[in-house]
């Protein structure tokens, strides 16, 4: 049965950042994610050649039966394989899996002590382009742990003889890596355990010794004909899953992403007894750091300056400004300036005649400067723009005749040009637009549409904008517009302009609201530079960022998705925009913790101001 782990391959679409059951899974999970089922490809491929049997397990048959796919909240893939398959299956990997993989076992691998095995691509990180081009533009080490079914012993003195050995290998495993054990208790366990088992425990590195002892005690039972089978490091320290051995006989293939994955025919009886209600779903914690890409993100921040797939926040680049100059200031500063230049022009006059021409050329161009931007702003035929031009005619006679009186004149026409401009801004509404990208994004934004629309003191425009995907390549590929789609949004109607009819630089609306966050950190959408934030700062007095994904507030700062959050957070628009607007109080507080806990304390009040 085809299950497309033969010849993996996602739609575009996975890899961009999506909520599921509320909580948020980013572009870089996605791709660790899709990395990991590549290497799953490969055990597949080797247990299909030679018959072994594999299930997925845990995290990931919960993802398979109830998502269709990984936990949202899960970063790592679970299988199990009964012992007999395993041992078959590792001889043959160590000779066909793919060039670079690893094999991690405590049998071969003095620097491992996990209690599973674990298949991964790599030995560490790996920036280069044929590797990332086959592992989905993922540049980490990933793996797949198989955990292991070992046979549990008919006789039960004997079964529970075992358990208590077992059980004390653990419990000083877990005592030497907490630091939990004095001297004395240590040096106790350890004598009882060489007694128990018959063995010499070594000195120099006596955890590892534990940790493969524990490994012979989880397979010492070899006996064909027992019933029954469970994972050693479940069922010898809590006496839990211990599971039939028919129930892995047989089994069925089931979608988990884009392809298919093994679950046993009982896994109804296996999940419900590792979760109860396995079908409500519950969002539990890690059982490691999460995610777990994140070390590896850090080294490769640390090497190369920036993420792989993401924006890169550089403290030594911030700086925390509470306010930017407006269009309208802007213009009344230069007028400023020019009135000072006038004060100078006298000195000028008669001595340095190059430096007195230049002075009057600079005068006219930053007058027909202003004029042009009030023009494309309020249209033709202002009155600001007359005295503008009546300026200009009169510097003109300023060079051929500088006179007394003539300063007067000059500051006469600027002062007269300032009070109208200063009429037109505030005798008209403000301009705002919307910059629309993808059609599916419009919910997340309408509310806000909505304001806008209803409230006087504002004239809005929406502009859809071209977008595009990227491949796995990280090359460009066809440009999208979702034009047509926001032509039937009902809200939208005697609303739309296009890049065609609306030009930014001469427009400068007052507010531009975005709800595009990556400029160009995002491996899988782009849109074309002239919308990136840090282009949009110069053509507009407030720049409005809404997020298109709003995930659930997390229920505290050591919930799982707090830490997932990061990188909704963690986005150029974030840092870029005036305003971050997030709809709900919990999610706003999640926003500036974040940020606070990026750029320090101190500046908290200005993300209070800027969140809201």
């Amino acid at each position: 049965m085809a299950t497309g782990l033969e010849n993996i391959s996602f739609d575009q679409e996975f890899f961009f950042d999506e909520i599921r059951d509320g909580f948020f899974v980013s572009e870089s999970m996605k791709r660790f994610w899709a990395a990991q089922l590549k290497v799953l490809a490969e055990i597949d491929k080797i247990c299909r050649s030679h018959n072994c049997r594999w299930f997925a397990d845990c995290g990931t048959l919960l993802g398979a039966v109830r998502h269709k796919g990984f936990v949202p909240w899960d970063d790592d893939v679970d299988i199990i394989m009964p012992r007999d398959d395993l041992e078959v299956f590792l001889a043959y990997a160590k000779k066909e899996l793919p060039e670079g993989f690893c094999i991690l076992s405590v049998e071969d691998n003095e620097d491992y002590d996990e209690l599973c095995y674990r298949i991964v691509n790599y030995n560490g990180m790996d920036a280069r382009t044929e590797f990332t081009e086959k592992y989905f533009g993922c540049p980490f080490a990933v793996g797949v742990d198989i955990n292991v079914l070992d046979r549990i012993y008919k006789d039960e003195q004997t079964e529970n003889d075992r358990c208590m050995r077992g059980n004390l290998v653990l419990s000083t495993i877990s005592g030497i890596k907490g630091r939990m054990l004095s001297d004395q208790g240590l040096l106790s366990n350890l004598s009882q355990i060489e007694a128990d088992n018959g063995v010499s425990l070594s000195a120099e590195n006596v955890c590892r010794d534990l940790i493969c002892l524990f490994h012979d005690i989880t397979r010492e039972c070899r006996d064909k004909d027992c019933e029954e089978v469970a994972v050693m490091k479940e069922w010898i320290p809590n006496r839990r899953f211990r599971f039939p051995t028919s129930w892995y006989d047989e089994w069925d293939e089931i979608p988990f992403e884009s392809v298919k994955v093994r679950v046993p025919l009982k896994y109804n009886e296996i999940l419900t007894a590792y979760y109860g209600e396995y079908m409500v779903v519950r969002r539990g914690a890690s059982a490691h750091d999460y995610p777990l890409y994140r070390k590896q993100e850090n080294l490769y921040r640390n090497l190369f300056g920036t993420n792989p797939d993401r924006f890169c926040f550089d403290i030594n680049k911030f700086s925390a400004f509470d306010s930017r100059q407006s269009f309208q200031e802007r213009q009344l500063e230069i007028m400023g300036l020019m009135r000072a230049i006038h004060g100078r022009l006298h000195d000028f006059a008669g001595v340095d005649n190059t430096g007195f021409i230049t002075m009057l050329q600079n005068l006219q161009d930053a007058a027909v400067g202003i004029g042009n931007a009030i023009e494309g702003r309020f249209g033709s035929d202002l009155e600001a723009v007359h005295i503008l031009e009546k300026y200009c005619e009169a510097v003109y006679e300023a060079a051929n005749s500088w006179e007394e009186g003539a300063e007067e004149i000059l500051n006469k026409y600027i002062a007269d040009a300032e009070c109208s401009i200063k009429g037109l801004f505030a005798g008209t509404k403000k301009q705002v637009l919307f910059l629309l990208c993808r059609s599916s994004w419009w919910d997340s934004l309408k509310s806000y549409f909505r304001e806008m629309v209803y409230d006087d003191n504002y004239e809005v425009r929406a502009m859809p904008i071209p977008y595009y995907f990227h491949n796995n390549y990280n090359m460009i590929g066809e440009v999208r517009d979702d034009s047509c789609s926001f032509e039937k949004k009902e809200e939208l109607r005697g609303y739309l302009t296009d890049v065609a009819n609306y030009d930014l630089k001469i427009l400068h609306p007052d507010v531009i609201v975005i709800q595009f966050p990556y400029d160009q950190y995002s491996r899988a959408i782009g849109i074309p530079c002239e919308f990136h934030t840090t282009e949009l700062l110069k053509y507009t007095d407030k720049l409005v960022y809404v997020p298109y994904l709003s995930p659930s507030h997390p229920a505290s700062e050591n919930d799982v998705a707090f830490r997932a959050i990061r990188e909704l957070v963690e986005q150029p628009a974030v840092f870029n925009a005036d305003q971050v607007i997030t709809y709900s109080e919990g999610l706003r507080n999640d926003y500036i913790n974040i940020l606070v806990g990026m750029t320090g304390e101190e500046v908290r009040e200005y993300w209070e101001k800027r969140i809201v």
